[in-house]
């Protein structure tokens, strides 16, 4: 079952208005794995370990905007301006993938 969480992470030595969200998904592939995902801007991160080979993502007609091989640590994806969610597809091997809809700050 897939569990999304919007978490908000207050800088240290920041004001409270000063806030980064991101969203915490669960990826469940027979092993614990989870993923965090922001965006600021045009720039869509991906933070996490071991969780995919490649990822692509594409906007709400399912144009490809990006197809990008995944890095350990962080995986940024540049995303045009106006859109509103974004299709997310992890490859993690040839038959296993984990797709959820992304919305766009």
């Amino acid at each position: 079952m897939k569990k999304i969480i919007i978490l908000v992470f207050h800088k240290k030595g920041f004001e409270d208005t000063d806030t980064l969200y991101a969203w915490r998904v669960q990826l469940n592939y027979g092993m614990e794995n989870e993923i965090m995902l922001n965006n600021v801007g045009t720039s869509l991160k991906i933070f996490g370990k071991n969780y995919g080979n490649s990822v692509s993502v594409s906007t709400s007609d399912d144009k490809i905007i990006a197809e990008k091989t995944i890095t350990d640590g962080v995986t940024e994806i540049s995303i045009p301006k106006g859109v509103e969610y974004l299709n997310v597809d992890i490859k993690y091997d040839e038959r296993k993938h984990f797709h959820f809809k992304y919305p766009v700050r």
